[in-house]
Formats: structure tokens, C-alpha cells, sequence
């Protein structure tokens, strides 16, 4: 969805709107690198944090909250149509960096449960 309205916001910018255009380049790249950090965090064998790991989520959360002035100045050129699909993948990736964060805290603990029920099963 988020994918959709920044193409959409890509497509429907016009010539004159660089502002909707640099947005929507933004929005498109954000979800670009979120994708590639969900592949390379949870679609790997072990869930580690290696160091171009921690680089890349680095950089994505520098990225993501760099959209915070590019949302104020939206909101202040009166583009209420493109400022709530900003903001919504600025809130929307802010959850998923606390998500990892927990993820990250409680991987052991959650590790040895799987071990428990595996045991008890078997």
C-alpha cells in the first residue's frame, strides 16, 4: 500500500512539483532499504546483527527521520494529500525499529522456548 501511494504520488506530481517529486524519491527508497533490512534480519538462518547489519539499519533510521522536515514542509505547501503518506511511513517504520528492538533484546529468551517446546514435542 505504502509502495502504491508513493508511485501514485510519483506519477500524479506533474512538472512543476519537485517538492512531491523529491517526497515520493524519498517514500520509494525508505521502502527499498526496509525490505532489504526485513530480508536480511529475519530471512537469514540466525537472527544477528552483523556489522553492514548495523550499518544499513543505520543509515535506514537516519533516512526515516530525515523525512520529519520534508513532512513539516508539505504540510506547510498545503499538500495535504502526499504529508499523511509521509508521516504514515515515518510512524510505520518507528514501530518496526522498536519491533527489532525488542526482537534483538528477547532473541535468546525466545530461542531457548523454541528449544523447550521442540523437547516436548519430540
Amino acid at each position: 500500500m505504502q509502495l502504491g501511494l508513493c508511485i501514485n504520488a510519483w506519477i500524479l506530481r506533474g512538472d512543476k512539483s519537485v517538492v512531491i517529486g523529491v517526497s515520493a524519491t524519498e517514500c520509494v527508497i525508505i521502502l527499498f532499504m526496509g525490505a532489504l533490512c526485513i530480508r536480511q534480519l529475519y530471512f537469514n538462518s540466525k537472527f544477528q546483527f552483523k556489522t553492514n547489519t548495523k550499518v544499513f539499519l543505520a543509515l535506514l533510521i537516519i533516512t526515516c527521520y530525515m523525512m520529519l522536515p520534508r513532512y513539516m514542509t508539505l504540510m506547510s505547501d498545503n499538500m495535504i494529500w502526499l504529508a499523511p503518506v509521509v508521516l504514515e511511513i515515518i510512524v510505520s517504520h518507528s514501530i518496526a525499529f522498536i519491533y527489532m528492538g525488542f526482537e534483538f533484546l528477547f532473541w535468546n529468551k525466545k530461542v531457548e522456548q523454541w528449544k523447550q517446546d521442540f523437547q516436548f514435542y519430540s
